[in-house]
């Protein structure tokens, strides 16, 4: 997938035949572009077909999480300014 962005490529993710997707699974596949891009990056880059509503709730978490893990994780970071001094 990474490939296909890096050239201005969507991507379908086609589950026909697939009842179940694991959680970190789902993650591996949406959460981490959710996390480094954001919501509309999924909606405008990632079409998914063929999904049932198991499939569609476990992506749906996985994104839903990857967006408020990211927040929390950037409001909590540490910054300094290459002297260990941190940032307010």
């Amino acid at each position: 997938m990474d490939e296909a962005f890096a050239n201005k490529h969507k991507v379908t993710l086609d589950f026909k035949k697939i009842k179940f997707i694991s959680h970190s699974f789902a993650d591996e596949i949406v959460g981490i572009y959710a996390r480094a891009f954001g919501t509309d990056f999924i909606k405008q880059n990632i079409e998914v077909v063929n999904a049932n509503k198991n499939v569609k709730f476990m992506l749906n978490a996985a994104i839903r999480l990857s967006i408020k893990y990211g927040q929390k994780l950037a409001t909590s970071k540490e910054v300094n300014d290459g002297n260990n001094n941190q940032i307010e």
